[in-house]
């Protein structure tokens, strides 16, 4: 490879090039320096790289930008301190398939916002779209039909940000009991519609047919099969990887502090966890993946809930763990209920929720109640400062404050006629 480097794009492409000839990032990253153009600089390296390289980063469950410092030390010999501060800046937005955990997310590291209301899951019922063309074009509407008791075709949406370069990815899709924090062990694999046995997806562009997906571009998949067997609520999930990024493999990690950094820190992950309100009660699965006993609280955050509708959540198991918030009275257009507990090791239970509204009414439209569970973190705990550092609440932790770490949220939204 030769000639100069004068371009963004140029860099992309030199990048890319190194990549697929398995060069390691060092040796690339040495070899462009000596073609860069003056113009160009080690943030631009540094975001190109972090991209391009993404399994050579890619920690478990997390982009670590160390990793990416100190090849450009060895690579290029620049200070540490420079390098951590380029790699750091890289890896705070996402380069690469993504798929979206809101519609606001664009794709900054750590994900602002909730990261299980998935606007790119899609599920129509029993009857296959006869195009996934409509999902592309429609970008910022939701396509979420309740899950029934049978066949279901699912899909997920996915676009290429920030990725100067062709990616083509596939997709693979799981399912799992309504609820937080559950093991991967616990989830389902889904098969694509076409094939039983194969679990890999193809992401479809404009046309309906598989192809490179260039920056901006945006595809779906292949339709899968999702066949519950109930009418309960459960998770959706979807994984996207691509000939960059290899190791989206979220089956190989069980903890809580995976399950808490896995969604956060991948732009290509998602999970949908929304769905209309059915019942006055409902039961939403929760776990500690840890050894040790753990502390969690579960909040309901109701909005727009009609005056008087009566909320609560607890858990009585036969193994001693109980918890109860006692009914509460909505009376605010926004409004909290709670309860914690400290919760043994590798532990699953039932979180029974109940929202009871004034003459036994569903949620109406405009109303939801977003059930969340979080991890409290004492001072002194192992995973205290990097949940610290990761919720940007350093401040918080100087005093020794509990630091309360999201492990995901079940959203009941309204759908009965006021």
């Amino acid at each position: 490879m030769s000639g100069m480097i004068n371009t963004l794009e140029q860099l992309w492409q030199a990048a890319i090039g190194y990549q697929k000839e398995k060069v390691f990032d060092s040796t690339a990253m040495y070899e462009i320096n000596q073609r860069m153009s003056a113009r160009l600089g080690y943030d631009d390296m540094a975001n190109v790289f972090s991209g391009v390289y993404a399994d050579t980063y890619w920690v478990d469950t997390y982009m670590d930008p160390s990793i990416l410092a100190k090849h450009m030390v060895q690579g290029i010999g620049i200070d540490l301190s420079l390098a951590t501060q380029y790699a750091n800046a890289a890896m705070s937005l996402w380069r690469g398939m993504l798929t979206r955990k809101n519609f606001g997310d664009q794709g900054q590291i750590p994900c602002n916002g909730t990261t299980t209301n998935c606007p790119d899951i899609v599920c129509n019922q029993d009857t296959p779209l006869p195009s996934t063309d409509q999902l592309i074009k429609n970008w910022n509407t939701e396509f979420w039909k309740i899950p029934q008791d049978s066949k279901n075709y699912v899909y997920t949406r996915c676009q290429n940000l920030n990725f100067l370069g062709d990616i083509t990815p596939t997709v693979e899709m799981f399912y799992s009991d309504a609820g937080f924090n559950s093991p991967p062990e616990s989830w389902i694999q889904l098969y694509t519609a076409n094939d039983p046995a194969n679990p890999q997806g193809q992401i479809n562009l404009i046309g309906g047919k598989p192809g490179p997906m260039a920056e901006g571009v945006r595809g779906a998949s292949e339709a899968f099969m999702f066949e519950p067997k109930s009418t309960r609520h459960f998770c959706l999930i979807a994984t996207v990887s691509s000939e960059f990024f290899k190791k989206n493999d979220p089956l190989k990690h069980h903890s809580n502090w995976n399950s808490a950094t896995w969604l956060t820190h991948n732009g290509a992950a998602a999970w949908h966890n929304v769905d209309p309100q059915r019942n006055t009660d409902m039961v939403l699965k929760f776990y500690n993946q840890d050894a040790t006993p753990e502390h969690f609280a579960f909040k309901a955050y109701c909005r727009n809930v009609p005056d008087g509708t009566v909320v609560s959540l607890g858990s009585k198991d036969k193994n001693g763990v109980s918890f109860q918030s006692g009914p509460v009275k909505i009376s605010r257009p926004f409004q909290t209920v709670g309860a914690q507990a400290m919760i043994p090791p590798h532990f699953k239970g039932d979180l029974n929720v109940r929202i009871e509204g004034p003459k036994d009414k569903l949620l109406p439209p405009q109303a939801s109640v977003e059930v969340q569970m979080l991890w409290i973190l004492p001072s002194g705990h192992k995973s205290y400062h990097p949940a610290a550092n990761m919720l940007k609440v350093v401040s918080a932790s100087n005093v020794g404050q509990n630091i309360e770490v999201p492990m995901g949220s079940f959203t009941f939204v309204g759908a009965a006629k006021p």
